[in-house]
């Protein structure tokens, strides 16, 4: 998959008139639309969603580091049984973000350096990557380029967070790993709703543009519930939730340092659905002067994303 923010001038031919088989009628493109996210509203209001539960590999390796004395060799053992997982692992064990180390081979080593810490990093994005790099072209094209601008905002947040005294940067960063992870569920209850509606699945978006604005309307609901699944902390669950406005009453609230991550990246093209603007740069400087970062804070932070994307990357 690519990865690079959306062109929303790059759109699919919509279709003029649309057979709706099961009920042999005819249809607009915009009316089959208005039908398919009245559907995925009343699922998510009613909270009838299949929630994707997370890789084995990962919920099992997890559950092994939250032990206070977890054995390493159990863990590599875990992430030794699934080779693409083992792989990435090595690869990341190995990149610039611990390039002043010597060059590991062994899964185990590779656990034994990373620590409890950036290991439970790896196993997040492990679990993230594997709903946002969707096979399916047609949530594909919808999610383009969603895991670097995932990967982007999670760092990010993370080096926001680490600038301000008593806020968690672990959290930061899952958080800002998670903060879209609600648009391929989304994505796919689309699919699944216009299967329905049509009688068949169908080979194409009728109007890519539409099924993006129904995305992020339903996505801070359904982002929230993933991560409640998966028994993150409530915190994360909560800017996952509310990273769409800033909440002035609460200046160092998780969810105000993910909205500014967020435009931050925006501003360097990390985004899939806008392009840096003005109003990019007014949530900059009211998230900057809300959480008291001052201008070379931020221009460090976004100094360093380069290269730690980079060794994020695999």
């Amino acid at each position: 998959m690519g990865h690079r923010p959306m062109d929303m001038a790059r759109e699919a031919q919509p279709m003029s008139v649309v057979h709706a088989k099961a009920s042999n009628f005819k249809i607009s493109s915009d009316e089959l639309a208005a039908l398919i996210e009245k559907a995925v509203l009343e699922q998510v209001a009613t909270d009838r969603i299949a929630l994707p539960a997370m890789p084995k590999v990962a919920a099992r390796a997890f559950t092994l580091l939250r032990k206070r004395d977890f054995s390493v060799a159990e863990v590599g053992a875990v992430i030794e049984s699934d080779p693409v997982v083992a792989a990435r692992l090595v690869h990341l064990a190995n990149s610039v973000a611990f390039a002043t180390f010597s060059k590991l081979e062994s899964v185990q080593a590779c656990v034994t350096r990373l620590g409890a810490r950036e290991l439970s990093f790896f196993l997040m994005e492990t679990a993230a990557r594997q709903l946002v790099e969707c096979h399916d072209p047609r949530i594909a094209q919808i999610c383009d380029g969603l895991w670097e601008h995932s990967l982007s905002v999670a760092i990010l947040s993370h080096d926001l967070a680490q600038a301000v005294s008593g806020m968690d940067a672990e959290a930061a960063y899952l958080a800002g790993l998670l903060h879209d992870i609600g648009r391929p569920v989304v994505a796919e209850m689309l699919l699944e709703a216009e299967g329905r509606l049509l009688g068949k699945r169908v080979d194409h978006w009728i109007m890519p543009s539409k099924w993006l604005g129904i995305i992020v309307r339903c996505e801070r609901t359904v982002g929230p519930a993933v991560t409640r699944a998966w028994t993150l902390p409530e915190a994360v669950i909560d800017a996952v939730a509310m990273c769409d406005q800033y909440d002035r009453s609460r200046p160092y609230r998780l969810a105000n340092v993910v909205r500014l991550a967020n435009a931050l990246a925006a501003s360097t093209g990390h985004d899939v659905t806008a392009k840096s603007d003005e109003g990019t740069e007014a949530r900059i400087d009211e998230g900057r002067d809300l959480i008291g970062l001052d201008v070379d804070t931020i221009a460090g932070v976004m100094a360093a994303l380069p290269a730690r994307l980079a060794g994020r990357m695999l």
